[in-house]
Formats: structure tokens, C-alpha cells, sequence
């Protein structure tokens, strides 16, 4: 069956009776339960005769029988004459012609051919026992070139007794079908395409090549996968077939399988290997299916009947990584396409250590610590050098900071809780600065559990980008996101974002104090001109680097991340730009007035105060801070996020009464002062308002009751935007609020991931450390030159603040190069604070993510808490369910089917049930 794949496929359960089936097996498409006309015998035609009689080709089903009928009695008319005659003599030797229907294609055979496309042996067995030609071709055309197939390729087509009887003859189990003198597929290839498991299992043990080739280079396997046969294909694997193979086009089985869409999803298992390759083959494919394949795949390596048996194992995370190498980008991509599927990946990568010696230093299983921390460095065990004889250096120093107190001396007088308690905790500060802990106080340690992420490279902008645009937020509850969370915060993020916090606040500190000396001014007092000076240049300095943050950080998106819709999709960037543009204004006017006064704009002066306390407000969300971060602000800002298109409708319909009122009016009035009334009346319901549109254009008598057009306008206005429109808008926000409060502490840890990646976007200091021969450790962080260079960047801070401070008194002094110098200052302690923990780039990439965290969520947790934990997961829960369901009732109400589930309907559920 060679040829191109047919363009249209036949339904379940047809007959066709017109068409050609193509000569090349793996590009035919036959859905599974299809009963093609051609894969049928004669013989099992004339079973076929009544009902195909009763169908349109009725009459040619006929003829086809009568026709191969004749043949057969022709044939036993033969062979009755005896061996010895010339007719039967013919009739072995493949001279004597017969003509018959094979895959479509009219053919021209002998007796043999016949024969073998009989549903029993009995005529076959007579052939062969005449020593009939087994190897003799029949001949037909297809495509306009010349097929040759021998009777074994039409014998495998359903009758496993014909088959065993030409090979039991010494038929070729590898035998070839011929088009145009080239070899093409094999008779397990039309086995395979049958989804015969018995004549594959047969022709298997009889020696047919698992891995043959057709002209298309597709094997056996290729033509499962394509057909959807999973039984079949778990044969020929178990029989070695080669899942690495790839056809013309370069696809592999599992290629084949997913891009076909009919072999089961469930299934895919058996076309691959524990590898990143075939995972991200399927999570193209087939998203749905990815996280089950992965199961799946990881149970049929470990050979246990559940995943979680053999998950958090070192030797299961480095065998996604043995044949290819597991980077960043494919876990990006997968949390891209199946963001499950990339939560349950990083739970495979997340495992137990390995450790250099069990004996001298195994893992720590008690330490203090109680919350969990993190570290990235290069090693990839936990490591301990007892040979040099130093115990005090057996351990790197990122082993304490991780564990704190894990290998601390336990011995000797319990330090006691009693109130001589102060000395003991001022001895143990001490020997903690010292990193000499000579013993620690066995109450202050907990159990620990000290887990590695198998995936090097994972500290990058890449990945929190990636994590911060995510929709799925479910993503945060794994331990390893907490963990790169944890470690980027902690290691360099809260410095930095620490110092811009505390700019905010004295921002705000001298705007309030410009404020307030403005409004003496009325009392008779001036704002001295050194105050002045002071204001307007550390507002100059505010300008410049907010400036050149959100230029580095648009650089940052677009050229270092290659992402500008990242930037340029995000609404609150255009407001910055504005906010920073304004900011700039107002700075410049005060310098070209050269009287440094920041409010020669009044207005834009007090829209710039006005964002500035909201951005000081937006800015907090970054610290957990009990019920005003986590629980207040972050529901609030991604509630608010949610609400958009309610916020464009109410928008319109302002529009649309606003317009109307004011053609009532008539001018009389002016638009402003309507649009006034308008915003009284329908958001606030205020009496002016109604007074004002009842009475618009001078409408009705001098009470100001209106007529029937200002009042029928009145009570359409009201109804349907201050009752309907606005009552909806609030049930939206709750609901979006409700919704957002439960994601709260997985939308916080995706907030500082955001503030991650605008961190690591921004300019460091050059460092002319890089290829420092200074001593480093694990993580990369040593070098005397590199700190000789940090040394040498705070001193020149240092003065720069100084000399602004020198410049101010100096009233000669020109107010830029003040303004200058401490924008220098900051510029050089910002870049400071964007120092990495490692010393380069490869170094990074070469780091692995340790973290150590209390082994208990109990632990140190009172009832109440633990409780009021579980009622909010439930909560969770339900509004995920119900979510679920509505989605289920729209599908099922667009698509016209009865809504039901599990044969039935949705209302007759349990969860119906109980909730009504």
C-alpha cells in the first residue's frame, strides 16, 4: 500500500466500497473499528454479501464474489485433473492467470494468491502440498508504478492458519513487497496496520525484524503509533523495537503517535524514555496528557506501581538529565504549555543530597532554624573534608549558614531558660560571630529536612519571569519555588529593595516637609534658601534614578530577557513613565526658575505627591506584615486587576448618560457642571445631583420637579446604574477579592518574584574581579580582588555624599554639582547592593538550590491556627469545584448536550446535593 496518505477518513463501523487503499501501510489512515472493503478476503466478502446487497454497492459486492467464486471452482477443476496435467502443472508453477481484488488495486496471480486470501487453509494446504511456488508475485498498479507482493502479504491480512502454513513451507518472514523493484514494507508491517496481536506475536517469534524499514522509513512501531494501536506497540517494544528510529521526516514513534491523535494519551508511555525530549514531545502535543506521562514514564523506569515511590530519588533526577542535557529553558518552557506538568517535574528534581561521608558528617536532622533557608553553590553533595586535620575547616562555611547550630557540640551542663538565661544568649552570640559554637541549647534546635534541586542554573531572570507572569499559582506551594524565592530575597533582592523603600520614605518626608513650609509662607515666613537647595537636589537625585531604573529595566526586558512584551503589555510601566516624566518637569522648572521652588507647577506637583503615597502604599507588598500585606494589600491589588471589564462598562454607560443629560440640557448649564451633577448622581446618589438633572434645560416648575423627560431620565439612571450597574460591579470585586484572598500567600511570593526580576535586570558595578586568582569557595564568592573593588566603590559613595553635603553650605556652589554628587552616592550604593552572592556567570550556572526547612507545619503552630489553615484549603477547595462545574454547564450549554456527569445530570451530584 504505497502512496500518500488519504485525505478523508472513513467513519466507524462503514464498509467504503469505493477508493483505493494505499499500498504503503503506515501513511493509510483507518480508524479503529473500520471494515474496509479491501482488507477482506473473498471468502469473507461472500459473509459480507446480504448486507452489502442492501447498500449502494450492493451490486458490485456481488459481482465480486461471483467473479472470485468462479475462480475457485476453476481451480478445484484443475487440481482434480491430477498433478501430471499441463492445466495443474501451470497452476503450481504460477503460469496459469488468475485476476483478483487486493487492497483496491485489480491483480493479476495465480492459484496461490487465490488461496491465500482464503479464511481457512484447506486449498492452500493442497497447493503446498503439490509444492506449489510459495515465492511466486502477483502483480498490480498503483500510483502509476508496478507493486509485487507474494502470497505471504495477502495471507497476513487475517487468517494466522494461511500464514502458518506458508512459513512452515519456508515463505520468507521478512519477504518484501516490490514497488517499481525497490523493497518496501513487510508482512509485520500489514500486521502491525491490522492490529492483529496474534499474527504479530506469531510473525515476532518466527524471526520478523522488530525494526524494519518501508520506503518511507517507518517501522512497525511508526505504523502502531500512527494507527492508535497500543497493544500492538507494547509488543513490539517488549520485543526491542527501537523507539529511537525516525522516518523521512524525522519524526520518532512517539512524534508520530502524538501528531496522529488517536493512540491513547494514556499509553504514550510505551513510545519513550525517561528523558526531557519525549516530555516536551507530549507537553507540545498533548498538555492535558503530560503530567500523567510523566507518572507513567517514571513508574515504567523504576518498575513500581506508584510515581511516588520512587520520587526525591538522586538516581531518578539524573537520568532525565544521562542522554540529554535537562536545562533551564525546557522547565520554562513546561510551566509555559503544562504548568502542572512543570510543578510535578521540579518535584522529580527535588531530592535528598548525596553525602560525601556517611560516617564523619552525614546530613543534619536537627538544627535551629525555623524557617526555611536557602543556598546556591556548586556542590553537588554534602561535603566534608576530615584529611586535612582541621576540624574547624572540615566544613564549608555555607554548610552553617543553611544549618545553623547542626554541628554544634551537644554536651556537657544543659544551658537553662532560668534568668541567668541573658549571659548564656550574649556567650552564644558571641561564638555565633565567631563561628565557633562550642555547644547549643537542645531546645533551641528542631527537626530539619535537607533537600536539592538536580537542576543547575535555576537562580536566573529567566526563571522569574517566568514565575511572575504565570497564571498558575499553584506553582508556589512547591518547596522548590519557595526555595529560589527564598534564597534571591534573602541573598540580595531585600538589600536593594530595602534601600529603595527607604528612599521612598524620605522622599515623602520631603515633599511633607516642602509642604509645610509652604503653608507658613502665609504666616509670614520664607522657605530658607538652603532648604531650598537641599529639597530640590535630593529630588533631582529621586529623578535621575528613577529614571535610569526604568530605562535598565525596559533595556532589561527587551535585550537581556528578549521579552519586550513583558514590559510593554504592563499597564503600570505607562504609568511610571508618566509619573517619572512629570517628575522630571517639575525638577527642571525649579532649576530653569533658579529658585529651586518644586511647586512652580502646582498641578503637577500635586499629582506627583498624590502617586508618590500610592506608590509608597504599592510598594509594601513586598513584606508579608500580617494582615496589611498579605491579607490587605495583595487581594486588594489583584482583585483590582480582575475588575477591568466591569470598569469599562460603567465607563461607558457614565458616557452615555453624561451625553444625554447634557442635550437635555440645551446648553444651559455647560458640560462641566453636568458632568458634576452626573458624578453626584450616579455614584454618590447625592441630592444636588437629582435636583440637577430633574431641572436640566429649565425643565418643569420652579420647585425643581422636572417633567416626564427629566424624570423618566431620572428613574432609567438610577435603576440601571446606581441599582443594577453598580450593585454588579461591587458583587464582581467581592468575588474577585474572595478569590484572590485565598490565592493571597502564592500571589505574594509571585509579587516578589516580580521585584526579583526587575532587581537582576538592573546594572551591577563593573568589577574587575572576574578572573580574580584570589581564593574562592564553593559559592563562588571569594576573591580578594573583587572585595578590594567593593572596598573601593563605598569609599568614593562615601565622599560623594560628603561632598553634597559640603556643596549645600556652599551657596556660591552651583545646586547641580550637589545634586550630582549624591546622585553618584546612591547610584554606587544601589550597585553595591546588586552584587550576586556568586562572582560570575558560570559560576551561577553551575550551582545547584539547597534549602533546609523544618521537617513539621506544625511545629511551633497552636490549634486554632492549624485549623482555621485546613477551613481555608476547604474553602479553596469548594471555590475551585464550583468553578469547575460552571465551566462544565457553559461547555455543555454551548455545545447543546444535556449537562451531565458520570451518565448523570449535574444536579442530581453529590456536591448538588449537599449544597441544596
Amino acid at each position: 500500500m504505497e502512496g500518500a496518505l488519504p485525505h478523508s477518513v472513513v467513519p466507524q463501523g462503514t464498509v467504503p466500497l469505493t477508493g483505493e487503499m494505499e499500498e504503503v501501510l503506515p501513511n493509510a489512515v483507518v480508524p479503529q473499528g473500520t471494515v474496509a472493503l479491501d482488507t477482506l478476503s473473498p471468502a469473507k466478502l461472500a459473509g459480507f454479501s446480504t448486507k452489502t446487497n442492501k447498500s449502494a454497492g450492493g451490486t458490485q459486492t456481488a459481482a465480486l464474489n461471483r467473479t472470485f467464486e468462479s475462480q475457485l471452482e476453476e481451480i478445484y477443476m484443475i487440481l482434480a485433473e491430477g498433478r501430471e496435467s499441463a492445466s495443474c502443472r501451470a497452476l503450481l508453477d504460477g503460469s496459469y492467470p488468475f485476476t483478483f481484488q487486493y487492497k483496491k488495486r485489480k491483480c493479476t496471480g495465480g492459484a496461490i494468491h487465490i488461496a491465500a486470501l482464503q479464511t481457512d487453509g484447506e486449498l492452500l494446504e493442497q497447493l503446498l502440498d503439490l509444492q506449489a511456488d510459495i515465492n511466486f508475485e502477483c502483480r498490480y498498479m498503483t500510483f502509476e508504478k508496478e507493486g509485487r507482493a507474494q502470497p505471504i502479504h495477502l495471507a497476513v491480512q487475517g487468517c494466522l492458519e494461511n500464514v502458518q502454513l506458508l512459513i512452515n513451507a519456508g515463505a520468507d518472514v521478512n519477504a518484501r513487497v516490490k514497488v517499481d523493484g525497490a523493497d518496501h514494507f513487510c508482512p509485520l508491517h500489514d500486521a502491525v496496520f491490522f492490529r492483529d496481536v496474534d499474527m504479530v506475536q506469531y510473525l515476532l517469534e518466527k524471526g520478523a525484524s522488530v525494526n524494519a524499514l518501508n520506503l518511507d522509513r517507518m517501522t512497525p512501531l511508526h505504523v502502531a503509533a500512527k494507527m492508535g494501536a497500543s497493544e500492538v506497540a507494547e509488543l513490539l517494544v517488549r520485543n526491542e523495537a527501537d523507539t529511537e528510529l525516525r522516518d523521512e521526516s524525522n519524526r520518532s514513534a512517539l512524534e508520530v503517535a502524538v501528531e496522529s491523535g488517536v493512540f491513547p494519551q494514556r499509553r504514550l508511555y510505551l513510545l519513550a524514555k525517561f528523558r526531557i525530549g519525549d516530555i516536551m514531545i507530549v507537553s507540545e502535543h498533548c498538555p492535558s496528557a503530560t503530567t500523567e506521562f510523566i507518572r507513567n514514564l517514571l513508574c515504567d523506569y523504576a518498575g513500581a506501581e506508584s510515581a511516588d515511590q520512587v520520587a526525591h530519588k538522586t538516581n531518578v533526577a539524573d537520568e532525565l538529565q544521562t542522554e540529554e542535557n535537562l536545562t533551564v529553558e525546557h522547565w520554562i518552557a513546561l510551566l509555559d504549555n503544562t504548568p502542572d506538568a512543570a510543578d510535578y517535574l521540579l518535584e522529580i528534581l527535588t531530592v535528598e543530597p548525596d553525602e560525601d561521608s556517611v560516617y564523619y558528617h552525614p546530613l543534619p536532622n536537627q538544627a535551629i532554624l525555623k524557617d526555611l533557608r536557602a543556598d546556591y553553590n556548586t556542590d553537588d553533595s554534602w561535603k566534608c573534608d576530615t584529611e586535612t586535620g582541621d576540624r574547624a575547616k572540615a566544613w564549608p562555611a555555607w554548610h552553617d549558614r543553611l544549618a545553623p547550630g547542626a554541628r554544634a557540640v551537644r554536651k556537657g551542663r544543659r544551658m537553662s531558660h532560668a534568668p541567668s538565661n541573658r549571659l548564656a544568649h550574649i556567650v552564644k552570640l558571641q561564638n555565633q560571630r565567631t563561628n565557633q559554637q562550642k555547644y547549643v541549647d537542645s531546645r533551641d534546635l528542631q527537626p530539619v529536612h535537607m533537600r536539592q534541586l538536580r537542576l543547575k542554573g535555576i537562580v536566573c531572570p529567566e526563571v522569574l519571569q517566568a514565575l511572575s507572569e504565570t497564571k498558575y499559582v499553584e506553582i508556589f506551594r512547591s518547596p522548590a519555588v519557595t526555595a529560589i524565592l527564598t534564597y534571591c530575597w534573602d541573598a540580595f533582592v531585600l538589600r536593594w529593595y530595602l534601600l529603595q523603600l527607604l528612599h521612598r520614605i524620605l522622599e515623602l518626608l520631603v515633599l511633607s516637609a516642602w509642604t509645610y513650609s509652604k503653608s507658613q509662607e502665609f504666616n509670614g515666613k520664607q522657605v530658607p534658601f538652603w532648604q531650598r537647595r537641599i529639597s530640590w537636589t535630593f529630588m533631582f537625585e529621586s529623578a535621575v534614578r528613577d529614571t535610569y531604573i526604568e530605562a535598565f529595566q525596559a533595556y532589561g526586558f527587551c535585550i537581556q530577557l528578549q521579552n519586550p512584551r513583558s514590559y510593554f503589555g504592563n499597564g503600570g510601566n505607562y504609568i511610571d513613565v508618566a509619573v517619572i516624566s512629570i517628575f522630571n518637569v517639575v525638577v527642571g522648572r525649579a532649576l530653569y526658575s533658579g529658585q529651586f521652588s518644586l511647586d512652580e507647577e502646582e498641578e503637577l506637583f500635586a499629582v506627583l505627591v498624590f502617586v508618590r503615597w500610592f506608590q509608597m502604599l504599592f510598594a509594601l507588598r513586598a513584606f508579608k506584615l500580617g494582615m496589611i500585606g498579605v491579607k490587605g494589600i495583595i487581594p486588594i491589588l489583584h482583585s483590582v486587576k480582575k475588575i477591568g471589564g466591569m470598569g469599562i462598562i460603567c465607563t461607558f454607560v457614565f458616557a452615555g448618560f453624561w451625553h444625554a443629560f447634557m442635550i437635555l440640557d440645551n446648553g444651559v448649564e455647560g458640560p462641566y457642571k453636568i458632568l458634576v451633577g452626573t458624578v453626584k448622581l450616579l455614584f454618590m446618589v447625592d441630592g444636588d445631583g437629582i435636583v440637577q438633572v430633574l431641572k436640566l434645560g429649565n425643565r418643569g416648575d420652579s420647585l425643581g420637579n422636572g417633567d416626564y423627560i427629566t424624570l423618566a431620565s431620572l428613574m432609567i439612571a438610577v435603576i440601571i446604574f446606581c441599582i443594577s450597574l453598580l450593585n454588579l460591579f461591587i458583587a464582581v470585586h467581592g468575588r474577585a477579592y474572595s478569590e484572590a484572598h485565598i490565592h493571597a500567600t502564592n500571589l505574594f511570593l509571585q509579587e516578589r518574584a516580580a521585584i526579583c526580576v526587575h532587581c537582576m535586570v538592573q546594572p551591577k558595578l563593573p568589577m574587575c574581579c572576574n578572573h580574580d586568582s584570589g581564593s574562592t569557595d564553593s559559592t563562588g564568592t571569594g576573591g580578594t580582588g573583587r572585595r578590594m573593588w567593593q572596598l573601593g566603590y563605598l569609599i568614593v559613595s562615601v565622599l560623594a555624599f560628603g561632598g553634597w553635603i559640603l556643596c549645600i553650605v556652599i551657596e556660591d556652589c552651583p545646586a547641580i554639582i550637589p545634586a550630582l554628587l549624591l546622585s553618584l552616592a546612591f547610584y554606587l550604593f544601589n550597585g553595591l547592593l546588586l552584587e550576586r552572592p556568586w562572582m560570575n556567570e558560570d559560576i551561577c550556572q553551575r550551582s545547584y538550590l539547597w534549602w533546609c526547612a523544618p521537617t513539621s507545619r506544625q511545629y511551633g503552630i497552636s490549634g486554632e491556627a492549624e485549623q482555621a489553615q485546613m477551613v481555608e484549603d476547604m474553602a479553596e477547595r469548594l471555590v475551585r469545584l464550583e468553578k469547575s462545574l460552571e465551566e462544565l454547564r457553559q461547555t455543555a450549554h454551548a455545545q447543546g448536550r444535556p449537562q451531565t456527569r458520570g451518565g448523570r445530570p449535574l444536579g442530581n451530584t453529590r456536591l448538588g446535593k449537599f449544597q441544596s
